[in-house]
């Protein structure tokens, strides 16, 4: 990737014009202001690096909620990957990876039996690394991990930067797989198989 030193300031008149509308297809499609201003500046920071990308003789507008589509459905995807377990899977399942599409509703209505044993695993769990972390690992676990809260979200909680939410659920993770028995320098499905 070429970049030139300075982007031409029609390029960044061009941006400052589009802004406006970009951040109201950004608001549409997030239908949150704070998501929405991210949004906007990532797919402004993306357009300024591939810039060289740009034909000056086409639509700067198109291109540029082009990029923000993208960037948001790229987004989309990466949230809504879900992870099936051959543990999730029903006893003597014999079908392939096309077949779980048909398995989803299952998925996602446990019966209430299974739903109190959850909850009680969820519980002991938590409580576990309750005992075993410091505070600060066992907090940002429990925010982003079992409540299901953002990196922002848990940024504002508990007064740190959402960089610094990132980087300390890392290490976090990393030491509750420890407390839990698990190497964390492997994956957790080969050492599924090992135990």
């Amino acid at each position: 990737m070429s970049i030139s030193p300075e982007p031409s300031r029609e390029f960044v008149q061009g941006l400052e014009t589009h802004h406006p509308r970009m951040l109201r297809d950004a608001l549409r499609m997030t239908r949150h202001p704070q998501e929405a201003q991210d949004l906007v500046q990532r797919a402004q920071l993306r357009a300024l690096l591939f810039r060289d990308k740009y034909t000056p003789e086409t639509d700067l507008e198109g291109w540029l909620l082009t990029i923000q589509a993208r960037i948001f459905i790229s987004d989309k995807r990466k949230n809504e990957l879900r992870v099936v377990s051959i543990y999730d899977l029903p006893k003597g399942f014999q079908g392939s990876a096309n077949d779980l599409t048909e398995l989803e509703p299952a998925f996602e209505q446990p019966s209430a039996e299974c739903e109190g044993y959850n909850h009680l695993q969820e519980e002991e769990l938590t409580n576990k690394l309750r005992q075993e972390l410091s505070t600060k690992y066992a907090q940002i676990i429990e925010l982003i991990d079992l409540d299901g809260a953002t990196y922002n979200d848990a940024g504002e909680t508990l007064g740190i930067p959402a960089g610094s939410v990132a980087s300390r659920l890392y290490r976090a993770r990393r030491r509750a797989a420890i407390v839990l028995g698990y190497d964390p320098n492997k994956p957790l499905n080969e050492q599924r198989r090992e135990q």
